[in-house]
C-alpha cells in the first residue's frame, strides 16, 4: 500500500511513528534517571552535611565529649579555665572619698 500524500508531504507509516515514539521514550527514560539521581545526590548531601554539623556542635559543646575525643586521638587535654574568685573587700576600703 502506498503512502498517501497529505498536504504534499508523504504520510508516515505506523511503524515509523512507533519507532519515533520509542526513541522519544528512551530519551525521557535517560533524562528521568539522571534527574532522579541528581535529586537523590543533592538530598543525601544536605542530610549528611546537617548530621555532621549537629554531631560536631554536640561534641564541641559538651566538655566531657570534647575531652574524650581529644584523648582518643592522642591530643593533649585542654587546660581547664580557672575561675577567679571575687576579691573580698576589706572593711573600710573604698567606702568613702579619698
Amino acid at each position: 500500500m502506498e503512502n498517501a500524500a497529505v498536504n504534499s508531504r508523504p504520510r508516515q507509516t505506523l511503524a515509523g511513528q512507533i519507532d519515533r515514539l520509542d526513541s522519544i521514550l528512551d530519551g525521557l527514560d535517560d533524562a528521568l534517571a539522571g534527574a532522579v539521581a541528581d535529586a537523590v545526590r543533592a538530598a543525601v548531601s544536605l542530610a549528611v552535611r546537617e548530621a555532621v554539623e549537629a554531631a560536631v556542635k554536640d561534641v564541641l559543646s559538651n566538655p566531657h565529649l570534647l575531652r574524650a575525643a581529644l584523648e582518643a586521638n592522642g591530643l593533649p587535654r585542654p587546660e581547664r579555665r580557672r575561675r577567679r574568685r571575687p576579691r573580698k573587700r576589706r572593711p573600710g576600703a573604698g567606702d568613702g572619698p579619698r
